[in-house]
């Protein structure tokens, strides 16, 4: 899935969605009883501006939010908001929006990275209306604040850093920060990775897997998927070695021409260590919409697809290798963006791009089939008999054997898929 920060905070809506489908359903006029059974499941979709959460057994309506940056498994959510020169970093229940805890924080701020275990929220300067995720401001010095909303006494650290930094996430014991150093500070066209010590409150290289690894030096390229290891002590982020839209230009590596043109970063939550896994150069160039990154359920599996190529890759996470590398007939068009998600049983990669799925077998890269989704597909998940499709305006749930469509939920402006799995409800 794609992440990205989103505005402010607005109270839940208890109401129910209809649902189209065949038989009757929940709706606005008949929800569904308050003696009734609380979903086993949850699909939030993301609206951009906020996320829907709905039952996907009905497809009755859950909750709304907005202004709220999750967990990963949605148990909690945190959200910020800036009042009189103070910050209050909320922690909120996301199945009810009740506040939990809160902690206020001198300046204005809002959230950064939150640690896996909710005790500690990163807080960064706020960025300009409509600035674009993962772009960097010119900035020669970054104060971050590091809130602990669920402590009684409301502690807060702030670390005044000199460069352009951003916070990518805690380690796994929240005792550091991993972030991006954008370089120079000022016009940026490169970053490396770095780790705040929280502790000592000093900034320190990442270095690489390998016992006599060097610090990891400035890189070059255009950010374009990120998703996490189930277990959360990975992130695996997609990028091409193309210049970033905020770059004036390549890195001396890219520049000659002799490195990959696509690469997949690996940052260890557990171990802080971070690595580049290369693509075979046929990634491109291209189109930044061509291609997408899955994850196999178990983690051991990363998968990368070029739908303008035809390739996809498979990325041995425990060797953090390419084992893999086949030609595709994807059959999907060349407009919209590819979205990708691997099946419940690991064997069955899903790909969509405009308003197409394709759907391959992942031990020969054969497609089986290909469906249309009558609207250009925006988010992919699975469960283990359920395929669900976003479109921007709704999801439409279908049968992974078949193609067949259940059932589809009208959502106007969904962006993506932000989590399938079980309810905080």
């Amino acid at each position: 899935m794609r992440f990205q920060r989103i505005a402010a905070l607005v109270l839940m809506l208890p109401l129910a969605m209809a649902a189209c489908t065949g038989g009757s359903e929940p709706s606005a006029k008949h929800p569904a009883s308050s003696t009734a059974t609380a979903p086993s499941q949850m699909l939030v979709l993301d609206q951009g501006s906020g996320v829907v959460a709905i039952d996907p057994a009905t497809g009755s309506l859950m909750f709304r939010q907005s202004g709220i940056t999750p967990l990963p498994d949605w148990s909690k959510g945190f959200a910020a908001s800036d009042s009189g020169g103070s910050t209050d970093v909320k922690e909120i229940d996301p199945a009810t929006g009740a506040t939990l805890t809160s902690v206020q924080v001198h300046g204005s701020y809002e959230i950064g990275a939150v640690a896996s275990d909710g005790d500690a929220v990163a807080l960064v300067p706020p960025t300009q209306p409509g600035a674009e995720p993962w772009t960097p401001v010119d900035r020669a010095s970054t104060t971050i604040a590091v809130a602990q909303p669920g402590d009684p006494a409301g502690s807060s650290q702030r670390y005044r850093l000199q460069g352009n930094f951003a916070p990518e996430a805690f380690s796994t014991d929240d005792s550091e920060l991993l972030m991006l150093q954008y370089l120079p500070p000022m016009d940026p066209v490169s970053y490396r990775v770095v780790r705040l010590d929280l502790a000592k409150g000093k900034v320190e290289d990442v270095y690489g897997r390998t016992k006599f690894a060097k610090p990891m030096g400035p890189m070059s390229g255009t950010r374009l998927e990120q998703v996490p290891a189930p277990d959360g002590s990975r992130l695996y982020t997609l990028y091409t070695d193309q210049p970033a839209d905020y770059a004036k230009e390549y890195s001396d590596y890219a520049s000659k021409g002799h490195g990959p043109v696509a690469f997949v970063h690996t940052l260890d939550l557990q171990e802080r260590w971070a690595y580049c896994v290369d693509l075979p150069r046929a990634f491109g160039p291209g189109e930044a919409s061509a291609k997408a990154i899955a994850l196999s359920p178990d983690g051991s599996r990363l998968y990368a697809v070029d739908t303008d190529h035809g390739l996809v890759a498979a990325i041995d996470t425990e060797r953090l290798k390419v084992v893999g590398v086949e030609h595709v007939s994807f059959g999907l068009g060349d407009q919209g963006q590819t979205i990708a998600s691997v099946g419940a049983d690991g064997g069955t990669l899903f790909v969509g791009r405009g308003s197409q799925v394709a759907e391959l077998r992942l031990e020969n890269m054969k497609a089986l089939d290909r469906w249309s989704l009558g609207g250009t597909a925006t988010g992919l998940a699975t469960s283990s008999d359920r395929l669900y499709a976003a479109t921007s305006d709704g999801v439409r749930i279908l049968n992974p054997s078949t193609g067949a469509q259940i059932r589809s939920v009208p959502v106007s402006g969904v962006t993506g898929i932000a989590y399938l799995g079980a309810s905080t409800g």
